[in-house]
């Protein structure tokens, strides 16, 4: 059974912090989980009529977390050392 601080949230992340412990954290939204990767056009070598697309670099955008709650004191000591 989840013990979930409020029924509204349904996000959780669990932060592992160095030397602190961890931490779970529940959000309300999280937004920007998506990917693009670039198509790279290659000439295939004595064949000029012929071009294969294979996948390049691959970019990530930001994740964005609103309306977070935790009951953490690990997460507050981890804030107040920065």
């Amino acid at each position: 059974m989840r013990n979930d601080p409020l029924p509204v949230f349904c996000f959780k992340v669990q932060l592992n912090i160095p030397d602190k412990g961890t931490a779970d954290v529940f959000f309300k939204s999280v937004s920007g989980i998506r990917y693009e990767t670039e198509v790279v056009p290659v000439r295939a070598g004595g064949v000029n009529n012929t071009t294969f697309q294979l996948p390049g670099a691959t970019k990530w955008s930001n994740l964005v977390f609103k309306q977070g709650f935790t009951q953490s004191s690990v997460l507050i000591a981890w804030r107040q050392d920065g």
